[in-house]
């Protein structure tokens, strides 16, 4: 199954993504390489990511609790490497994954 996200999904995505980078106050390599490959594979341009920036928490999340389940899950995954994409797990970036995956109903994935 292919995530075929609206653009307002992917700003929705991207906004999360942002957050889980920006959870521990650094910004590493790692996690610059693994958001411009997801940004590449779903399309997400660079004005989205500019206007993902000023989206509401809260208005990204029921976006995002819309998602399919699959796509969901997607996410989850995609967040989770994220957090593993500096080579360390932050305890900031873990929270935020537990907030979205509470608050858009994610359930976690197997390999959390």
């Amino acid at each position: 199954m292919s995530l075929d996200l609206t653009q307002l999904e992917k700003k929705a995505v991207a906004k999360v993504l942002l957050d889980i980078v920006n959870a521990d106050g650094r910004v590493t390599i790692g996690e610059g390489a693994y958001f411009q490959q997801l940004q590449n594979v779903l399309g997400i341009s660079n004005s989205d990511i500019e206007e993902a920036k000023y989206m509401s928490v809260t208005g990204c999340l029921s976006i995002i609790r819309d998602l399919l389940p699959h796509e969901k899950s997607a996410l989850a995954i995609m967040m989770l490497e994220m957090i593993r994409a500096d080579g360390e797990v932050d305890k900031e970036e873990l929270k935020v994954f537990a907030v979205v995956c509470a608050a858009a109903d994610i359930p976690l994935p197997k390999t959390a």
